[in-house]
Parts: structure tokens; sequence; C-alpha cells
């Protein structure tokens, strides 16, 4: 119960005392005052008929019409007349009852009095006369007191309490806006310092609410800024901004396991010359420049402009890194001479003795970052010491092992597999390190599809082509729509969906999504969304929005690859999730590596200052279990708790 409504109760209650207390001695003074006024009445009308009747003893007729006279006109209830003998000579009697309540006038009751007066002829006694009051006139008295009591009482009452419910409003309206700023930082907002009231008590409410949403706030922005600093100085390049050699090497490694990334594409190892001799002749702030220029510009032409889910990283001093996930050699090749040629162009008028040369290779993601450069080191070097001014070299496809297959193919292996519902759910078991009722039965649904050969294809080899051929709402739609319906069969169980990055921002697939998830309610609260952390980057107020409509019918948020964009994790705030899933290149050699260990622990700590779980990825075995959860993650998913069921 409310404090406002605490308060109601407390007034009603004495009301109620001193309503029963007043109204009990307002009708008992009332009953006292008619009983005396009916006495006096008897009394009187005994008196003045008595002396009436003397003169006329002898007269029975005219003393019976006397006494009807007075009985007819007068407010009683019985008149007799008795001899000295007891014996009733005459007797009138009135049966009218009181026109109040039968449980009132037995609450009330009201005694009827009887005078009594001698009759008398000189000095010889001739009869008794008895006359009683009728009583029903003083109950219609007392009961009229009654109404009127209550009436007015109640006035008066309704009018206090429409005033006290004011007073009691504006009195806690500070206690209103406590709860309201408590709620927000609870959802992982900080609102502005609350305005202090005047009154002292709710003044030290007030201001140690103010002082604890400050403290939290300091120590959320703490955290997350020690977070990003211990990730900055782990993975990325303190000169460029760039992803380092650390940062790539767990990246690469991260894809091999990752099914839902591309199964193959293109690398790239890119080489300044000539920075040694810049270095010796103009300092090391003008080779310190020309790596900066060569990362701007292949930054710009190739990740930006060309390949967008490209990583791009400075592997040495004068040496980069970069991979093209997903990739054909179409895509590739153009690209590649422009910003090579661009790139040369810009370094020989910044420095002549500057120039760039370019190693590309195709890769299927079995292979690890060594075997990548090793395998790129050979038409680098072609590009080197070749006699043209072609600066760049691809290696010959026939080296990749993998089969190879057009846009026309991949468009109509995943069209047919969406028109033949050719598509095949598993479930990868997301187990929680302390088990609860409301986390059991969690699975992450994985999607596969097959050929007309009845070949079955992982996500990571047909999801970028979806993608690519605008095929990947329908696929999501259908994914959706196959949860629900396992959700329908099984119970006990909550599934965990992927949506693709094209889905997130697209309000036609938001449309439909919220449509149908108000056809599926009793079905849409075991259900949880997976949204890309690089997809709620690129457009937050669209990935709001999608987190709106799914929260709207309670469905649960869950992050996934979190900390792989390397980028401010404060939209943490906005998005609210339930859950995040740490990218897999923090865990896959966490038991050896102490730095991901802190990561992960600084990771965990904001997380759970912000009241989302954690759930650790890709955990291989029995010993990164154990480093896990020693970090305080909530929850572990990978090839450990077995293969997808």
């Amino acid at each position: 119960m409310t404090l406002s409504r605490q308060f109601i109760a407390l007034l009603v209650l004495m009301f109620i005392l001193v309503f029963s207390g007043n109204f009990w001695s307002v009708l008992s003074n009332t009953r006292e005052y008619l009983s005396q006024q009916m006495e006096s009445h008897a009394q009187d009308g005994a008196t003045s008929l008595g002396l009436s009747l003397t003169p006329y003893t002898d007269s029975m007729p005219v003393m019976e019409s006397m006494i009807d006279a007075i009985f007819d006109s007068g407010n009683y209830s019985d008149i007799r007349l008795v001899d000295l003998d007891g014996k009733l000579v005459l007797n009138r009697h009135n049966n009218i009852r009181a026109q109040v309540p039968h449980w009132f006038s037995s609450l009330f009751p009201l005694e009827t009095p009887e005078a009594e007066t001698l009759i008398t002829t000189g000095w010889q006694q001739k009869f008794h006369l008895h006359v009683m009051s009728d009583p029903s006139y003083a109950y219609s008295d007392l009961w009229t007191t009654a109404i009127d009591t209550v009436t007015w009482t109640m006035e008066a009452f309704a009018l206090a309490l429409l005033l006290a419910i004011l007073l009691i409003r504006l009195i806690l309206r500070p206690l209103r806006a406590v709860e309201v700023h408590a709620d927000r930082i609870c959802n992982k907002e900080f609102p502005g310092l609350l305005s202090v009231p005047r009154t002292r008590d709710l003044a030290r409410v007030v201001g140690a609410i103010n002082r604890m949403s400050t403290k939290v706030k300091s120590m959320v922005d703490d955290l997350t800024k020690t977070a990003e600093m211990l990730r900055s100085d782990l993975n990325n390049d303190t000169l460029t901004g760039l992803l380092n050699r650390n940062g790539i090497i767990a990246v690469v490694s991260q894809h091999k396991t990752d099914e839902s990334l591309p199964s193959q594409g293109y690398f790239a190892m890119i080489s300044v010359s000539g920075l040694q001799e810049l270095n010796v002749k103009e300092g090391y702030s003008a080779g310190d420049g020309a790596i900066s220029l060569s990362a701007e510009i292949i930054e710009r032409t190739c990740k930006v402009e060309s390949f967008p889910d490209s990583i791009f990283a400075r592997i040495g001093g004068s040496d980069f890194a970069f991979l093209m996930p997903g990739a054909d050699r179409e895509m590739v090749e153009s690209p590649i001479a422009g910003f090579c040629n661009e790139l040369n162009s810009r370094l020989v008028r910044y420095n002549a003795g500057l120039s760039v040369h370019i190693g590309v290779v195709e890769y299927n993601k079995k292979m690890d970052f060594g075997e990548l450069c090793k395998l790129a080191d050979g038409p680098l070097s072609s590009a080197q010491f070749q006699r043209t001014d072609k600066h760049f070299c691809f290696a010959e496809s026939e080296s990749i092992d993998g089969e190879s297959r057009g846009k026309q193919d991949w468009y109509g292996i995943i069209n047919g597999a969406l028109e033949n519902d050719n598509i095949l759910m598993g479930l990868h078991q997301i187990q929680f390190i302390s088990e609860e009722e409301e986390t059991s039965g969690l699975y992450e649904v994985c999607t596969k599809i097959s050929d007309d050969d009845g070949n079955s294809i992982p996500a990571g080899d047909f999801i970028f082509w979806a993608e690519r051929l605008n095929l990947i709402e329908s696929l999501d739609k259908r994914v959706i729509k196959l949860s629900l319906g396992w959700l329908a069969q099984e119970v006990t169980m909550r599934l965990s969906v992927n949506i693709s990055e094209i889905s997130l921002h697209s309000d036609d697939f938001m449309k439909w999504l919220g449509q149908t998830l108000r056809a599926n309610q009793k079905l849409a609260n075991r259900l949880l969304f997976e949204l890309p952390e690089k997809g709620i980057l690129g457009h937050l107020d669209k990935a709001i929005k999608f987190v709106d409509i799914s929260k709207k019918y309670k469905v649960k948020i869950v992050i996934d690859r979190f900390g792989a964009s390397h980028s401010p994790i404060d939209y943490l705030r906005k998005v609210s999730p339930e859950f995040i899933k740490i990218d897999g290149s923090y865990i896959l050699d966490i038991e050896n590596d102490t730095e991901d260990q802190v990561m992960l622990k600084a990771y965990v700590d904001i997380a759970h200052g912000l009241d989302i779980k954690v759930i650790a990825t890709f955990v291989e075995t029995k010993e990164a279990r154990g480093v896990v959860e020693e970090q305080g993650v909530d929850a572990v998913q990978g090839r450990l708790l077995g293969p997808p069921i």
C-alpha cells in the first residue's frame, strides 16, 4: 500500500471512530431529551384530564366523551380509567407504530412513560387515571436527528477528505519524484538532480537520492572509461587508432568458430616501403605522418567506401593487414587497384622515397592469422619486386581450398530454400552458472539451409549472400515464424533468435514484427532477439525503435558480439538489454591471456552495474569455463556444452 493510501486509510479510520462516538453521543442525548419530553407530556395530560373529569364522576357518558376528545387530539398511546378496586372502567389504546426502521428502534429504544393521577369527589376518591405518551413521534424526531447528523457529518468528511488528499499529494510530490528518479536509475538512466523540497524530512531523503544517483553514475562512467581504455590499449594501435596485431589476431580467431560469419573472403597485406629511410632523414614525426596518411586513405577508400564489414589493422611499423569477409575477386580487384594508385600518388607527393605494395589472397576461415600472413607474403613479395607500375598482386585462386559459387548460384540456393521450406533449425544451449527457474531452458537458434542436392549449408556460408541479394529479411521472418511454432510445442523452452543488421534497420521488417508479436503474445515472452552490436551502433535510433517494439510484447533483448566493435559502450543505457554476449575473441584463449581476463572482468562489472546479465560465448574447455566463472559471468555457451540439438 502506498504512503498516500496509508494516510487516507488512517484518516478514514479516525473519521469512523470520531463519527461513531459523536453519533452515539448525539442520539443518546436526543433520546434522553425525548424521553423526558414524553414523561412531561404524559404527566401534564393526566393532570389536566383528571381535573376536567372531577365534576363528572357520576356521569360515565360525559367522562367517556371527555376522554375520547383528549385521546383523539393528543399524542397518547394509552388512557385507562380504573376504579379503586382495580377494575378497568374505560380504556383507549392506539396501535400506531413509528415510521422508522426496526433496527433503529431496536438500537435506540425509547421507554414509554406512564403518568397516573387520582380523581376525587370532595374528599372521596373515585378513580385512578393512567395516561401514556405515544412514542411514534419521538422515534420520528430521533430518526430525523440521526439522518441529519449523518448527512452533515459525511458532507464535512468528504470536504475534509478532498482537502486531505490534495494536501497529501502536495506533501508527497517530492517522494513521487524520488520514485520516478529511482526507476530511471534502475533503467540505466541518470537524469539530473532532483530539486530539494522545503520539508526537512523529505529534503534529507531527496538529498540522499541525489548523492546516490551522482555516485552510481560516476561509478558506471568510471567503469566504462576503464573498460574502453583497457580495450584500446589491448587491441588498438596508438598512432592510427586502428586494430593492432593482437586485435586482428583475436578477430581472425573468432572468425574460425563463428558460424554466423562468411566462410571465405580475401585477405591483403599492405607494406609501405621507404619508411626507415624517411625516419633517418626527416625524423620519426615524418614517418608517423606517413603512416597516419596511409591508414587514413586505406580506411576511407576500402573499409568505408568498398567493404564496410571489413577489418583493417596495423600489424607492424609499416605493415597493414586487411580482412574482407565474404568478398570475391570481382568485388576486390577494382577497389584494391584504385586505392593502391591513390595511396602511391599521395605518398610520392609526401615524400619521393615512399611507395606502397599489396599482396592479396583468397582465404577460408579455417586459417589462423599466421597462415594468412604466410599465404599473402608471396603475392606481396611479387608486387614489391615486379618491374611494372602495378603495385599489387593476387595469389592464384587454385591455392585455396573450397567450393566457389557465383551470385546466381547463391540466389538460387537461398531463394529455393525459402520457397521450399528447406530451412533447418538447430539449438545451441545457453547454460546459466546458477540455475534459476526464469533462465532455464534457454537456447540460441542456429540456422542452416539445404540445396537441391540435400547438402546442408551453415549460416556462415550463406548469410553474407542473403544480405547482398536482399533475401535476409525474408530469411529472418521465416526463422522467427519457425521459432514461434517451436515455442508453441515446447512450453518450457526459451529461444534466442539472431536478427540481421539489415532487418534491424528496416521499417517494413519492424512493422511486420509488431504484427507478428501481437498475434503471438502468449509466446512472445519466451522469445529473445540477438542484435549485433555493430548494427546497433550504426543506427542507434532505429535500434531503439526495434527494441521498443520487442519489449512491448515482453521479448527480451540480447546484444551479440559485445566488445567486437571497439566503440564506446555508453549505448547500453539507451538500449537497456537483458543480456550481453561477450565477443568470442575475448574468450577463445582466455585461460592463457590475462589481458582478456581483465577486459572480461571490466565488462562484467559494467553490465552488472546496469543490471544486465553476461553470457560468455565460445567456451571450448573446462579451463576456459573456470576462468570466465571466476570473472563473474552469468552464463556460458560453446562447444563444451555439446553440439547443437
